[in-house]
């Protein structure tokens, strides 16, 4: 897994390596030099055009400020005459609701006079509202609108029969009954004449009411649509501009200044839009004392709005104006700005591409150069005809290729004994993994030896007990004495046998314990040597660090060329990292089998004092046999002198068994020490195993690092 690891390392440091190289490739195509003059070229061009701006923004300011003013000024006078004429029309109708003979005439009828006297003052009465209208042009009708009697105007048509109610229902009737105290009222219509005579209001512009002091009789006078379009045709705005009277009602009266193809203006009233009534900006300077003027957008357009209020008439005369025709004073700057701009970005657009011309070629020179230092060449050198800085670079970039060919061919060498090395640790890690091997083999024969004497050992303590109850027997029964002591003579015999037989494999025993220690201070020796082998192992993968680390400071020293080299660097130095910890798990692996072999020596040893002192009780055990085996042929020989030793041989029974029984407890812990000593032994096997494979795993990793370097064309 390690060593695959690796080789992922490797892939994706070459596919960084590639991509640093496109992406180096495609920044250099995005920021030229070329592009980096003609940008500062370019910067004067864009100080030009902040001159050219605020010029033209300062001249607008300028313009906008004295045509507001001049705009203001057409506004105001405008407003001065319409309020003229509004108040001429107040003094006539005052001079009608006043006039003797309309007076005469309603009081006449007020009184139920009914003679030709009131025929005669209804004639002149009629003679002087049609003479008010003849003599002011101005006007486009005069009425009187009575409580009783007959009604007077100038219009074409009949009031209705009760002319004074009919009025009152009106919208115009309900503000003078709401407001008993108003005398007069400036309004946009007269409804109750426009139904019932052949009255319009696109014949009229506005209607002024005036009340009559001695009764409820109102006189309406009008002023003629002609005359409001003419005032307001007066005040030239320019084309587009929006040009209005609005009653204290709300009545708009528009005329949109239109320029014709010969330039003459025309005058028109355009249909029922509302272009003041309703918008904040009118009903914000509705109850204005005095002119003013204010910037708006309308329907996405800007406008400057300018108003005047006519007296206390509740009349506004309005103007909206477009404001471009304010900035067609200054379209010559703004034009001047952009040819003046257009010009001085070609000049620095061909100066910026001569100067980096040069430069771009020598550049090119150097990229294709330094592309092929990146891909492995580095047998490249550079040149230049230039005497500047780049002469200088040039030379730098010679002496960074010449120092990294001489650290290549170090690092050749390195990789070549690193691999040498990680064969030799392999070669003998599997030659101590099949000592280890036989090893485990022996141990597991001895076991099953030392589990058989244990055996043995039990089945002659069954005998011996065997043995006591014959001569129990004997003692008892004396006349059975003879056949007996036969019985005790052949197990006698058979219990020499046995012990003789144990007392031979106590000896293969001590045979094998002896080899099997031999065996583990061969293990001691070959760990030692191992040791040394990852101590120098160790100092190569140190070594290597510092000439990484030597690489990586000549590819920072040769700056944007050196990246390529500085990420082989990096993939050395890791590789030396790597095969340092490798070594540094092969010590501890190392370590940890000296422990162990140590252990298993000190165990083994154990095992032998163990079976020599078994081989020394079953020596006794012989001798004890002897003795019985004397004792019995004297009790054939002799009764009494058996029947006189018989206590004695109880006694000696009974150190049989003991002995007997220490022999079964000896075999029993030797055998378990032996499958403890087995149980290392298979972990012994296992550690050396692990150590075969990171052995490989160095070898694998010797090997890339080889491959790496003869990427490199030196």
């Amino acid at each position: 897994m390690g060593r695959t690891a690796v080789r992922k390392t490797n892939v994706a440091a070459g596919e960084t390596l590639s991509g640093r190289r496109k992406n180096s490739g495609r920044g250099a195509g995005a920021r030229s030099i070329m592009r980096t003059l003609i940008g500062a070229f370019l910067a004067p061009v864009a100080l030009m055009v902040v001159l050219g701006v605020v010029s033209y923004n300062r001249a607008a300011s300028g313009i906008l400020s004295k045509y507001n003013e001049s705009a203001l000024s057409t506004v105001s006078a405008m407003g001065d005459y319409c309020g003229l004429l509004c108040d001429t029309v107040a003094s006539k109708a005052l001079e009608v609701s006043t006039n003797t003979t309309l007076v005469e005439y309603y009081n006449y009828v007020k009184l139920g006079k009914q003679d030709y006297t009131v025929m005669e003052s209804l004639r002149d009465s009629k003679t002087v509202v049609a003479n008010v209208k003849s003599i002011n042009k101005f006007l486009y009708s005069c009425s009187v609108i009575p409580e009783s009697g007959s009604y007077l105007t100038t219009l074409v048509g009949s009031m209705s029969e009760n002319p004074f109610e009919d009025f009152m229902a009106t919208e115009e009737g309900k503000f003078f009954r709401e407001n008993a105290s108003a005398r007069n009222k400036w309004m946009g219509y007269h409804t109750y004449l426009d139904e019932h005579t052949n009255s319009s209001p696109d014949k009229y512009g506005l209607a002024f009411y005036q009340k009559v002091f001695q009764n409820d009789n109102y006189v309406v006078m009008d002023i003629d649509m002609a005359v409001v379009m003419e005032m307001l045709s007066k005040m030239d705005f320019g084309d587009g501009s929006i040009r209005a009277l609005v009653s204290g009602d709300g009545r708009e009266i528009i005329s949109i200044q239109k320029e014709g193809e010969e330039g003459e203006e025309e005058a028109s009233q355009p249909e029922d839009i509302a272009y003041f009534t309703g918008r904040s900006y009118f009903e914000d300077t509705r109850q204005a004392l005095e002119a003013g003027s204010q910037e708006i957008a309308l329907e996405g357009e800007q406008y400057v709005y300018v108003y005047s209020p006519v007296g206390k008439t509740g009349i506004m005369i309005c103007a909206l104006i477009p404001k471009s025709n304010l900035l067609r004073q200054v379209e010559s700057i703004k034009y001047i700005t952009i040819f003046m701009v257009i010009l001085a970005s070609f000049a620095a657009l061909a100066i910026g591409g001569v100067i980096s011309s040069g430069i771009s070629r020598t550049v090119k020179t150097m990229t294709n150069g330094l592309s092929a230092v990146a891909e492995g060449d580095l047998s490249k050198n550079f040149d230049t005809r230039r005497k500047d800085e780049f002469r200088v670079l040039v030379t730098a970039l010679n002496s960074t290729m010449e120092s990294i060919r001489l650290l290549m061919k170090d690092m050749k060498r390195f990789g070549d004994k690193v691999n040498q090395l990680a064969r030799s640790v392999s070669g003998k890690a599997e030659d101590t993994n099949a000592s280890m091997h036989t090893i485990a083999g022996t141990m597991e024969e001895m076991t099953r030896g030392f589990q058989e004497q244990a055996k043995d050992a039990e089945d002659s303590n069954e005998r011996m007990v065997s043995f006591t109850e014959s001569i129990n027997n004997v003692t008892e029964n004396t006349r059975d004495m003879t056949r007996m002591a036969d019985e005790a003579i052949n197990a006698v015999e058979q219990g020499t046998v046995i012990v003789r037989e144990l007392s031979e494999k106590s000896d293969a025993t001590v045979a094998l314990t002896e080899v099997l220690v031999g065996d583990i201070d061969e293990v001691s020796r070959n760990s030692e040597e191992i040791k040394k082998v990852v101590d120098i192992i160790s100092s190569i993968a140190e070594q290597t660090n510092l000439l990484s680390l030597n690489a990586s400071i000549e590819a920072a020293r040769a700056g944007e060329a050196g990246r390529g080299f500085a990420v082989v660097a990096q993939e050395i130095r890791e590789l030396a990292d790597q095969s340092k910890v490798s070594g540094g798990k092969i010590r501890s692996i190392v370590e940890n089998i000296g422990v162990t072999a140590d252990k298993t020596t000190v165990s083994a040893k154990e095992a032998e004092e163990m079976i020599n002192s078994q081989a020394q009780a079953l020596s006794e055990t012989v001798e004890v046999f002897d003795r019985i085996r004397n004792c019995v042929g004297g009790l054939v020989e002799d009764i009494r002198t058996v029947t006189e030793h018989l206590g004695q041989i109880s006694v000696e029974e009974e150190n049989v068994q003991n002995a007997i029984r220490n022999i079964s407890l000896v075999s029993e812990q030797v055998a378990a020490s032996a499958g403890e000593v087995s149980g290392t032994l298979k972990e012994q096997v296992s550690i050396i195993e692990k150590l075969k494979e990171e052995a490989e795993v160095l070898r694998g990793d010797a090997e890339e690092l080889g491959s790496s370097i003869d990427k490199f064309k030196v």
